[in-house]
Formats: C-alpha cells, structure tokens, sequence
C-alpha cells in the first residue's frame, strides 16, 4: 500500500495522534516512512472537527478487590502478577479496567493480557518481537515503562 493513500486515511482522523517515544520506535522498527509518521502526528490538519465529549468514565481502581482478583486470574486467565501492578497503572488504565471489571467480560481485557504477555517476554539479550495486536504501552508501569525503552533502545535488533 502505498504512503499516499495510508496518509489519506490520517488526514481523516479528527485529531492527529499524540506518539510517545516508544510508539514512535516501534514504527520505525516496522519499516513505517517519515512521511507516514509525519501525517500522524501533524497538529496543522485543517480538517479537524472538534470531538464529542466523552462518556463519564468508571472511577479509577486504587485496589483489585479479592473478588475481581480471582475472576481476573482464574475467568479471564490474567496472571496473578499482572493483576498485582494495576494499582500502579495510569489513571486512564485503572479507569478502563474497573469498567471491564464492571461489565464482567473477559473478553475487554484481550489487550491488556496481550500487551503484559508481549512485556514479560522481552529481554535485553534476545532480538525484541513485533507487538501483538493491541499491545500498548498504558498496561505497564513507569518503571515498567522505563525498562521497556531500555530493552527497545539496547536489545539486539
């Protein structure tokens, strides 16, 4: 597919994205142009149509319960130690997970089970895998985070 019409489909976005230095990584290690990159995060749009208020958000979780603890791990098959760091996450992600939580559904945690899985598995001494779908990097820790750039900066490519 060619650079134009992917940025075509930017230029349809209300607002252009806000990369953080390792979504911006992972791009560049997935062979994504300057000019893709460019088109995504380019403020000047004049296309931009303001954007709907959003729904009111569940209140962010300070603590999982041992209730929600156990449906995590043994439903939705969320490693116990995962379920220990969502205390430590961003408001934003402790917002989401206590509406996935409320609504009961396993299925709304796909990407934060995927996005823990795909962190565990890196490693300084081995080539760093592509992302899984979903995979973002919300669903960790600042000092999670903090690793995560370390690996992404000084593991073999």
């Amino acid at each position: 597919m060619s650079d134009d019409v992917i940025i075509q489909q930017i230029k349809k976005r209300p607002k252009p994205l806000d990369l953080s230095p390792a979504q911006l990584i992972r791009l560049k290690t997935a062979n994504v142009t300057d000019r893709v990159i460019q088109a995504m995060t380019d403020t000047s749009k004049t296309e931009m149509q303001p954007i709907p208020a959003a729904a009111p958000q569940e209140p962010a979780l300070k603590t999982v319960d041992p209730e929600s603890a156990k449906f995590l791990t043994a439903q939705c098959g969320i490693a116990a130690a995962d379920v220990e760091i969502i205390p430590f996450l961003s408001e934003k992600a402790r917002a989401a997970v206590a509406a996935w939580l409320s609504a009961g559904d396993c299925n709304k945690f796909a990407a934060f089970k995927a996005s823990r899985q795909y962190y565990r598995s890196l490693s300084l001494t081995k080539p760093v895998p592509l992302p899984p779908a979903g995979w973002s990097v919300e669903y960790l820790t600042e000092a999670e985070d903090q690793n995560y750039l370390n690996i992404m900066n000084n593991a073999p490519w």
